[in-house]
């Protein structure tokens, strides 16, 4: 009993008294957050907020005028739709959720029937864009809906519930990926999704009569911050592509095209930079927002996460098929290992969040817990090695993991208004986009310029015209029987390469001790955001 005192006096109690902190709650956005759990308001008196944006307003109508049992069964039902860009979190709290979700399902429905259909390789990118942003879209969306209906002291459950769907497709996902290879082909294993989303009712048989004109498609391009979208995701792209790219270039790094992307990527986000200092209507990225430390700490710890979780997961299913030689079902899931054991972890971050009213201190156990992790991994993950230490890593993965993005969201949540909830979630996952961006890069340098190297210097001879095919596709490392000189060569050299991603991820999460010391200690107890009948 002791103990446990000891532990409440840490974290906090529900008897604690809420007393003005300067260190705690400094910023205007946490003053105004602050505000909100001492202005109570008596339920038949609350209103929607006059001066809040559109989809906002029309959502604080909703949640005071519906039911109890109407919000359950909006959580329950919403599973249906969910599995994981600023123009998003600008669409959230401009649009609200029953416009902007159908935009959502047609995107990703087309990107879908796009890449099953395409016959090269520009084509299945073009679709694989119009796929994830409707797919994180959606997903996107699903969040910001459960911060609507949510308090902030159970918004960790609701996110915890919506993540329940991992459930089902961390088991099914690979057995029917490995179904469609077997049996059909990889274009009916997209396509089909199409065909049910049309027989699901998904995709609404009749538009809303609504007309576009230039007016509407003004606002949408102001609003939207179109034009900064593109010179952020462009730049971007062209700027970090050149690193993976380089080592199978004809001249390295010195081939003219290399050097052009580098300079040209660099100068468009220069002028990205400069469009939203000077000239955006619409910032891209709210200075309010970069000048609070605890939402300035949540982007970076997420970004952060992002690149090292990209540098350790990136190859790792090739990595079980061709270095343990199992199955691409058995592979699938090893891989989402994860996926099946975050909705334990964060049922139980939400519950200590709801219990505590804290949670940074969640987030000192779980950095050091990732790094744990990744340091076996680099230990366990060679060739020659036993499986279940792998699947043991990618539950401390999973632990922590999936805490940190619980934990991020409940940040940025804090410290701002109902009208601003979607923008955080946008400036969040936006941040987080450019980790992923960064980690890929990362990963993809990193394993040009060691597998290719490795396998040139550890292939036979007479498998040396071979050399740039066995490297390009995993299918064709998996044609040389298992104990064969070629495939043993080619187990070393992914030894060899995936050491070196791993320790780029761990050197990477060093710095989230830095991030989460920038979090402030914020009590989410008797905080408000909300208003009417939520969770």
């Amino acid at each position: 009993m002791t103990l446990l005192r000891r532990f409440r006096n840490v974290v906090g109690t529900k008897a604690d008294v809420e007393i003005e902190d300067p260190n705690v709650v400094g910023s205007p956005a946490e003053k105004d957050a602050a505000h909100f759990a001492d202005e109570i308001i008596p339920k038949d008196e609350e209103k929607p907020s006059e001066d809040a944006q559109n989809g906002v307003e029309k959502i604080e109508a909703v949640t005071l005028a519906w039911s109890r049992s109407s919000l359950y069964l909006v959580l329950i039902l919403r599973q249906l739709g969910k599995r994981r860009l600023h123009s998003h979190g600008e669409s959230a709290r401009s649009l609200g959720p029953r416009r902007r979700l159908p935009t959502y399902d047609v995107l990703a429905v087309l990107g879908i029937i796009v890449v099953a259909s395409s016959q090269n390789l520009p084509t299945y990118c073009a679709g694989y864009v119009f796929y994830a942003v409707g797919f994180n879209g959606l997903a996107y969306s699903w969040d910001v809906l459960a911060a609507d209906v949510t308090d902030l002291r159970n918004r960790g459950l609701a996110f915890a519930f919506t993540s329940s769907p991992a459930l089902i497709s961390a088991f099914a996902g690979p057995n029917i990926a490995a179904e469609f290879i077997a049996k059909v082909n990889w274009r009916w294993g997209y396509g089909c999704w199409a065909v049910v989303a049309k027989k699901q009712g998904i995709i609404a048989d009749k538009g809303t009569g609504r007309k576009m004109n230039r007016q509407n498609v003004l606002w949408f391009i102001t609003e939207f911050d179109l034009p900064g979208v593109f010179l952020f995701a462009g730049g971007l792209v062209v700027f970090l592509l050149p690193f993976t790219l380089a080592r199978t270039a004809p001249q390295g790094w010195s081939t003219p095209y290399i050097i052009a992307m580098i300079v040209v990527g660099f100068v468009v986000l220069a002028m990205f930079a400069l469009w939203e200092c000077y000239a955006a209507p619409v910032p891209f990225m709210s200075q309010k927002f970069l000048a609070d430390r605890t939402i300035l700490g949540a982007c970076l710890l997420n970004m952060t996460y992002q690149v090292s979780y990209y540098c350790y997961a990136s190859y790792l299913q090739p990595f079980l098929m061709v270095v343990y030689n199992v199955d691409l079902q058995t592979a699938g899931y090893v891989a989402n290992t994860f996926s099946a054991c975050a909705f334990l972890f964060l049922f139980v971050t939400g519950w200590l969040v709801r219990w505590t009213g804290r949670f940074k201190w969640i987030l000192w156990i779980c950095v050091p817990l990732y790094i744990f992790g990744l340091g076996l991994m680099i230990h366990f993950r060679q060739p020659g090695g036993y499986i279940g230490y792998i699947v043991m890593c990618e539950v401390f993965f999973s632990a922590a993991g999936s805490v940190f993005i619980l934990c991020c969201q409940l940040a940025v949540l804090s410290v701002v208004d109902h009208q601003h909830v979607a923008s955080a979630f946008s400036l969040l996952f936006s941040m987080g986009g450019i980790g992923g961006a960064l980690g890929s890069a990362i990963s993809g340098a990193i394993w040009t310029n060691t597998f290719y190297p490795q396998l040139e210097q550890n292939l036979p001879a007479s498998d040396l015209p071979n050399l740039l095919t066995i490297y390009s596709t995993y299918t064709a490392q998996l044609e040389y029987p298992w104990g064969s000189p070629t495939r043993d060569a080619i187990v070393k050299s992914y030894g060899y390469a995936q050491t070196r991603m791993l320790a780029a991820g761990t050197a990477f999460m060093v710095l989230g001790f830095i991030w989460v010391g920038m979090i402030k200690n914020i009590n989410v107890k008797k905080m408000s955001q909300t208003k009417g009948n939520v969770l």
